[in-house]
């Protein structure tokens, strides 16, 4: 079921003279020949008349309107959080790409102090390959 949707109803007739009328053109939908409510405005995307519409985000690729002003609020803010934190985690590796060295560490956000990998991890000795 769609939410955003005015309930389905036979398209009015566009020969009756009343829908030419001024008093009746305000409440009839001009591209989509249905009734509208106060404040709904027509799609051409979604193709139908949407109440209390924001505009049409090809992001969810549906209209922003009454019912889910809410939630689509809810989707930037937690997608700005994410961005945030993927920034936040992704910085060291840009670090060490670019400069071949870490300024800064994911570590220095947990333990709060600078820290090398090398001081946590345990060392690894390689044996060279002349035996020396």
């Amino acid at each position: 079921s769609n939410y955003t949707q005015l309930p389905s109803k036979t398209p009015l007739n566009t020969s009756n003279s009343i829908i030419h009328s001024k008093i009746y053109t305000e409440n009839v939908c001009r591209k989509c020949i249905f009734p509208k409510p106060t404040r709904a405005h027509h799609c051409s995307v979604c193709a139908r008349c949407i109440l209390n519409q924001d505009h049409h985000c090809p992001w969810i690729n549906n209209c922003v309107g009454h019912l889910n002003h809410r939630y689509f609020f809810q989707f930037c803010f937690f997608l700005t959080i994410g961005a945030f934190y993927a920034a936040t985690l992704g910085f060291s590796e840009f670090q060490h790409y670019l400069f071949g060295r870490k300024i800064f560490s994911y570590l220095d956000l947990i333990f709060g102090q600078h820290l090398n990998e090398a001081e946590i991890l345990p060392s690894i000795n390689i044996p060279s390959q002349n035996g020396l």
